[in-house]
């Protein structure tokens, strides 16, 4: 049986049979079976508590055959009218499932409860590409609505020809057909179709890394604003019963037979292992095996604790590491890297005008550098995963963002066919920006492929933070020209990064490097290119990127390159606007485009309503004792949303509290205005956290930020007030709201700081020691 034979349905909501036991429900919704006569196959999977996972070894149909361009491939109608959404996108949290199923739900005229979606199962799903960027609404809910809407109009046709009236007599509600004027005759979608296949080929418009996007056919039209049911609304999220009541998260998967592992790291980076005493856990309850090739190191036994007790007892000797520059010097490496080190010199450049000209003539120039350092994606709960390799197949169950690239990459370090391997996505405490770094995926396939049944690997805390991919850092000199008039002239931007090295693309992770299987980036992205161009209008601009090999393993993190770029450029604004004398929102205004820029003028002037803006400029006069307050803003010009921050100083310890974030945000048209509120919170919050306190340390061969003590994030207690302000254009295209939000947090934070206390820091994060001694250089 094909790939396109097969369609898949939920097997409903464990909440709704409260008297089932956990083993009675796991047994109910584990099975495959087969539709009598529709040659249609039925997946179940649902939760209750712990994830129980169906048994891999008695069905393994994976499968990379699932047409992008058909409408069978992303929904299905079983025959009692319910609706099964299938995506390749994955939902960590931000609540893109019930997005989608707003979105599915008005193209195709059936209530919302009918619809359930199934995310991220390479066996299941067409290829979504990766849910990142912000993107998972504009691109990844594209094919959706255009799916349905030709699956409506297909539906119509079939209706039009069972009740035997033209297509342009009928109506749909709640997916019935119905012809007007006369309510009783009518027929049900799952009447008209249900079970079958709609046999729909689409036209591809193009396709992205963040997946397809697919054309209108003719005769179709997507819905307007005015014919919108769900989409606008604020849908309670229908994942978060099974989320906060079931805990459907990775960490909870079971399956039968299922073993524990655990996995040794070398001591520093770069070791490599000299020797293994199995004899010093041979004998340790639960003990079922050692794995050893290569640098990789890991343990198995029946059940967890005893592989926590394995892991600590082995005994192992390492050579020494290739040492690493520590953290006092390792900007100063970054900048100074040896031309072998450098991936491009410089990778990128951009210019017009003439800046040397533009400078010479200005009547005052200003030269600023800022740091951003290494960023950690410090998931709440570590990263988990769960692998059944047996024989020529494997099923693995990751939290991934990107299961396509988790499915190619254990392809690859297994040596199996790509459509041996099968994915399931199953969510886990976070991500922002890991991408297809599953790391605890390949983890557990290597020990899984050895012991030959099911293996659970968790990460420590101590692992998460010391060995997942960091966020490179960026260095940034800028100088500026300002005129008698106190207008931006030139702009002169260098910049130093390291690469991500495409970790999160594929390719490079932890697991395939100690074995010797990495198979290298295929591209070598650079995060500082968002810092080239100006933030705002200027005549002359000269701006040059270098990017440098990592120092360790690096991936992309929430807003990559942009958060780094905006905390240099819209803090060095806000020192221009100093200079020149003038109310930071107003100088920033004089240096945008009225017509290109009508967008993020409206979503500045928006904050600085609604904190009662006081035109003034900065620093705010304050006393020189005690507790200082101010504000301060920032613009994310290219993905319209403006931040305003207020703050107090305590200047005699130099800790900083943010009172209140303001976040001014267009995204276009607003799919559920409480979803996208939630968004703009936590990724505000999240942006205020690593502006505050979180940075990578380390020091001449291993990281030492290893918890929660080394490496602080913010507490309950530190959350400020939150002010979304939500700009809704229903004319407009929705634009992703993930990452813009977080964006401009840390400049927005810094200007508040200097308003306060008339002291620029310019690097991150705002940490009290850091605060205290600039006030002392003051």
């Amino acid at each position: 049986m094909s790939r396109e034979q097969r369609t898949r349905a939920d097997c409903g909501n464990p909440l709704d049979r409260p008297n089932q036991s956990l083993p009675e429900l796991a047994s109910t919704c584990s099975r495959r079976t087969f539709i009598g006569g529709s040659g249609l196959l039925i997946v179940g999977f649902s939760f209750s508590g712990l994830v129980r996972a169906q048994d891999s070894s008695s069905d393994s149909t994976a499968s990379t055959e699932i047409p992008i361009d058909q409408v069978d491939s992303y929904l299905a109608i079983a025959n009692d009218g319910s609706v099964t959404v299938f995506t390749g996108r994955i939902d960590m949290g931000t609540g893109n499932r019930t997005c989608f199923a707003q979105m599915v739900a008005d193209e195709l005229d059936v209530t919302l409860d009918r619809i359930s979606v199934v995310c991220g199962d390479t066996d299941l799903t067409p290829d979504g590409g990766k849910t990142t960027a912000s993107d998972a609404i504009p691109t990844g809910g594209q094919p959706l609505r255009v799916t349905a809407a030709t699956a409506r109009r297909k539906l119509l046709e079939l209706g039009a020809e069972q009740l035997a009236v033209p297509i342009q007599q009928l109506a749909v509600r709640d997916g019935i057909v119905s012809v007007d004027g006369d309510p009783s005759r009518q027929v049900s979608y799952g009447e008209l179709i249900g079970n079958q296949r709609f046999d729909i080929q689409l036209e591809i418009d193009r396709i992205t890394l963040s997946g397809p996007l697919l054309r209108i056919p003719d005769g179709v039209s997507l819905k307007t604003v005015d014919e919108y049911r769900y989409v606008r609304q604020s849908i309670p999220r229908i994942d978060l019963a099974d989320r906060m009541i079931a805990g459907t998260f990775c960490q909870n998967v079971r399956v039968a037979d299922m073993l524990h592992g655990r996995c040794v790291r070398p001591p520093s980076l770069g070791s490599s292992l000299l020797g293994v005493d199995e004899s010093s856990v041979r004998d340790l309850p639960g003990f079922v095996q050692l794995v050893v090739e290569g640098n990789f190191v890991g343990v198995v036994c029946e059940r967890e604790e005893q592989a926590i007790q394995a892991q600590e007892t082995l005994e192992l000797s390492w050579s020494e590491g290739t040492g690493l520059p520590g953290n006092d010097n390792a900007y100063r490496t970054i900048r100074t890297a040896a031309p072998e080190m450098r991936v491009a010199d410089p990778t990128h450049t951009v210019t017009h005008g003439d800046v040397d000209e533009a400078l010479m003539d200005a009547g005052n120039v200003l030269t600023a550098t800022y740091e951003y350092p290494w960023n950690s994606h410090t998931m709440l709960g570590p990263t988990c995963a769960v692998a059944d390799v047996r024989g020529d197949s494997a099923t693995i169950w990751s939290g991934t963002q990107w299961p396509r690239i988790t499915q190619r990459d254990i392809a690859f370090l297994l040596d199996l066919p790509i459509e041996s391997v099968h994915v399931i996505w199953v969510e886990e405490s976070g991500s922002y920006g890991r991408l297809a770094a599953a790391d605890a995926a390949a983890d557990a396939a290597l020990l899984s492929r050895v012991v030959g049944r099911p293996v659970r690997v968790q990460w420590t805390r101590q692992e998460e933070h010391a060995w997942a991919p960091h966020q490179p850092p960026l260095v940034t000199d800028i100088r500026a020209g300002l005129n008698a008039d106190g207008e931006i002239v030139a702009w002169d931007l260098e910049s130093w990064t390291s690469t991500p090295h495409d970790v999160g693309r594929g390719g490079g992770l932890l697991a395939m490097r100690l074995v010797g299987r990495d198979s290298g980036p295929s591209t070598r992205p650079t995060l500082g290119a968002r810092a080239l161009e100006s933030p705002y209008v200027v005549p002359n601009l000269r701006s040059v990127n270098h990017t440098v090999e990592p120092l360790f393993r690096a991936c992309y993190m929430r807003a990559p390159g942009a958060i780094q770029a905006t905390f240099a450029n819209e803090s060095f604004v806000d020192e221009l606007a100093a200079v020149a004398g003038v109310d930071p929102i107003e100088f920033r205004l004089r240096h945008m485009d009225p017509e290109a820029d009508e967008r993020s003028i409206e979503a500045l002037q928006a904050a600085a309503r609604a904190v009662d803006w006081a035109t003034r400029p900065s620093p705010n006069p304050a006393s020189d004792s005690g507790t200082v307050t101010g504000r301060g803003v920032a613009l994310n010009r290219s993905e319209i949303c403006a931040t305003v921050a207020e703050v107090e100083v305590d200047l005699g310890t130099g800790a900083v509290r943010v009172t209140r974030l303001t976040a001014a945000f267009d995204c276009g048209l607003i799919v559920n205005p409480d979803g996208l509120a939630n968004q703009v919170e936590q990724a505000t919050l999240q942006g205020m956290s690593r502006a505050l306190m979180e940075e990578v340390t380390f020091d001449d061969s291993k990281i030492t930020s290893v918890d929660w003590i080394t490496h602080p994030t913010m507490r309950f207690s530190e959350v400020p007030i939150v002010q979304p302000v939500l700009l809704d254009r229903p004319e407009e295209a929705p634009l992703g709201a993930g990452e813009p939000a977080t964006t401009q947090v840390p400049a927005a934070i810094g200007n508040a700081i200097f308003d306060a206390t008339g002291v620029r820091i310019r690097r991150v994060p705002f940490t009290p020691e850091r605060v205290r001694a600039a006030l002392a250089q003051a």
